[in-house]
């Protein structure tokens, strides 16, 4: 009976996360709409990422393999613009900040 309550409170967790994230509002606005505790809706969408295993994104290639940059395109419509000779190290870390950004975490 406890695992059943535990997957019962992740799906309604995970639910709020999403309907936030689609809400365009901010969390706290959200929360205060919800009437749900930032502090919970930031843990939970804390334990809820740390959870998802990586997803793959389609990518477009829009230049030739030669070219000299390459863009990220967000899914809110923001391009990163790469150099093709950005170091590995730089470019992950470009990438964990995307990400933050694209969760609201930054």
């Amino acid at each position: 009976m406890g695992r059943r309550l535990d997957e019962d409170r992740e799906a309604f967790w995970r639910d709020v996360v999403e309907r936030q994230a689609e809400s365009g509002l901010t969390v706290a606005a959200f929360c205060r709409q919800e009437q749900i505790s930032p502090p919970s809706f930031f843990a939970w969408r804390k334990k809820l990422t740390c959870r998802e295993k990586p997803r793959f994104v389609p990518v477009t290639i829009s230049a030739p393999a030669s070219a000299a940059n390459f863009e990220i395109r967000l899914k809110g419509g923001a391009v990163v613009t790469v150099p093709s000779e950005f170091d590995e190290a730089s470019l992950r870390r470009l990438l964990q900040v995307v990400c933050a950004v694209e969760r609201g975490d930054a």
